[in-house]
């Protein structure tokens, strides 16, 4: 890397720090947390993946759901995030993996982020305002989900004090 390609990366950085886009903390893991989906990886077997003992001359009934075995093995492997729904044309994407962020704009990468090293950005206002929309809208949607989490806790405080205030009261008379 040249003096210059290294100067306009330690600008970027800088930029990206202020902007609040670094790292899963950031904008981009506060929009994935609230507004995205996990991404779930499962495996069919006890050796992890049946790929390679799948039978391609089995008949497959299409109306039939599939169904998973006890076998079967689901975790998460990262996090997606589409904009289309909110109006926007942006993509996020979390590996939990490799640590890795990417966020597209109009099928262009505009942003990457790989084990804490910036690879990319390309700063625009007109991704950059509706990466702030969509913050906004997150954090609507945190302080639903926050309000509702602890409704439900006090309902099952309220549910479990009544339990044992009626066992005491069946076993001791109190």
């Amino acid at each position: 890397m040249n003096n210059k390609e290294e100067l306009i990366r330690e600008q970027r950085i800088s930029e990206a720090m202020v902007n609040g886009y670094v790292g899963q903390q950031g904008k981009f893991g506060f929009i994935l947390k609230w507004l995205g989906y996990p991404i779930i990886e499962q495996s069919y077997s006890e050796s992890g993946s049946d790929l390679f003992n799948l039978d391609v001359y089995e008949t497959v009934d299409e109306n039939k759901l599939s169904e998973l075995s006890e076998s079967t093995e689901a975790r998460e492997i990262g996090w997606y995030f589409d904009g289309l729904r909110y109006g926007s044309n942006i993509d996020m994407k979390y590996d939990n993996f490799i640590k890795e962020i990417k966020v597209t704009h109009n099928g262009k990468i505009v942003y990457k982020e790989e084990g804490g090293e910036l690879l990319i950005y390309v700063p625009s206002p007109i991704w950059e305002n509706q990466i702030e929309s969509l913050c906004y809208i997150a954090k609507k949607v945190e302080t639903r989900r926050k309000s509702f989490i602890n409704e439900e806790l006090k309902r099952q405080i309220k549910e479990k004090k009544h339990s044992i205030y009626k066992d005491l009261n069946e076993k001791w008379g109190i």
